[in-house]
């Protein structure tokens, strides 16, 4: 979940908001595996990826929620907010654990000024997922 200066929502059920857009929603295990050369392989990685497509000024919440899960154990979540132009810089990463199915928990809150620059980077919580 990821929430903009204007108060648009990105999360699985609306991938598209302001400019914003969620480029990946990870299922966990599901659709981690491709056939390649006639062998099944598959990506343990499991990442959710937003990007922002341009400058809006203001403040930024990402949060993590624990939507469901087979075994219901506890989940650790990284989070990373990279700023890519105009090169790769890493603005944060940080961890966040999830103990049960429902939990959210806020990653990171940072503010994008005018000229594109970061600051306020801080993990001040505030809820995000709209109880459906």
């Amino acid at each position: 979940w990821v929430q903009d200066p204007g108060g648009n929502l990105v999360w699985f059920r609306a991938r598209e908001a302001g400019l914003m857009h969620l480029d990946r929603d990870d299922r966990g295990l599901a659709n981690d595996s491709i056939v390649v050369n006639g062998k099944s392989v598959v990506n343990p990685l499991n990442q959710e990826v937003v990007s922002i497509r341009g400058i809006s000024a203001g403040e930024y919440t990402v949060n993590a929620h624990y939507y469901d899960s087979k075994d219901g154990q506890p989940v650790e979540v990284t989070v990373s907010v990279v700023k890519v132009n105009p090169r790769a810089d890493v603005v944060y990463y940080g961890a966040v654990k999830l103990a049960r199915k429902g939990d959210e928990a806020t990653g990171v809150r940072f503010t994008v000024l005018p000229d594109g620059g970061v600051t306020n980077v801080n993990t001040l919580p505030r809820t995000l997922v709209q109880r459906m």
